[in-house]
């Protein structure tokens, strides 16, 4: 038979020569990739989870949020309250994560102390709701937070430190409504009401949920966060761990963060966040 001209055969096997090469650099590349997150909306594929957020810091100085009451949240039943958020305390501090502050009454709050402190007051500004957290929260590392209460029933309560069930203090647990939406005051993310205190510490996915109840069950649980102990997608508009969209949530880097995507309208950002140098994970 013919045999192709010596132009085709030099050619034919640089190709070949040129596919080896392709099929070598695949071959190296497909271990990286697997063991790479990608990188889509400010989340990521890859890795045990599926999921990673992003996360941001504050730095304890200037850095808050606040927003003038009233808040455009639906409250369904002020008995009900779910709450999660991962944090990474900076050395030692303690700040408001979250202050609820109505004119003239006492605040409601989510405070950081070394312990984790939820504190919820009525109408009166009296307490229906304390609870201190007995775990122990690690100083600079990430942390998990959640909660769901059901205040009509002292069994419909549950609180899980760093994927683990918590047995703290609950000083004040009231058959009573919670003041989830008062007409006037101010709502502080990152400082306390009286601005002696800032938080310091690194932020990811915080979700606030007024009127929302989730009954204590790992596949609830899941919805915040893996049993792996590593965030999941909680939802453009925080929707997906109840169906409805939370009260409060925030999420992303830090030019997306400061923007409340839940349904309790917009805050006014005081100093500039940065973004955190990891994601978190326990």
């Amino acid at each position: 038979p013919a045999q192709p001209a010596p132009d085709q055969q030099r050619v034919a096997a640089k190709g070949r020569g040129m596919k080896k090469y392709f099929l070598a650099a695949i071959a190296c590349l497909i271990p990286a990739l697997a063991a790479a997150h990608i990188i889509i909306n400010s989340s990521y594929i890859g890795g045990s989870s599926g999921y990673a957020a992003d996360a941001v810091v504050f730095d304890g100085g200037t850095d808050y949020f606040e927003k003038t009451m009233p808040h455009t949240g639906t409250v369904a039943n002020a008995k009900y309250l779910t709450i999660s958020f991962w944090f990474y305390p900076i050395g030692d501090n303690s700040s408001d994560i979250f202050a609820l502050t109505p004119s003239g009454d006492a605040d409601s709050e989510i405070y950081y102390n070394g312990t984790v402190e939820i504190l919820f007051k009525n109408t009166s500004g009296a307490t229906t709701l304390q609870y201190t957290s007995a775990g122990s929260v690690t100083v600079n590392a990430w942390n998990h937070f959640m909660m769901s209460v059901d205040l009509t029933n002292s069994s419909n309560r549950w609180v899980y430190l760093n994927n683990a069930s918590d047995a703290g203090t609950w000083t004040t647990y009231a058959n009573a409504n919670m003041d989830l939406s008062p007409a006037d005051g101010a709502i502080y993310f990152g400082q306390t009401a009286d601005t002696s205190q800032r938080l310091s510490a690194r932020m990811a996915e915080v979700y606030i949920a007024f009127g929302q109840y989730l009954a204590d069950s790992a596949a609830n649980r899941r919805k915040l966060i893996t049993d792996a102990g590593q965030p999941v997608n909680l939802g453009d508009t925080c929707n997906l761990p109840t169906g409805t969209q939370a009260t409060f949530c925030f999420r992303g880097d830090a030019t997306h963060f400061p923007t409340n995507v839940g349904d309790g309208g917009s805050f006014s950002q005081s100093g500039d966040l940065s973004d955190a140098e990891d994601s978190p994970e326990l």
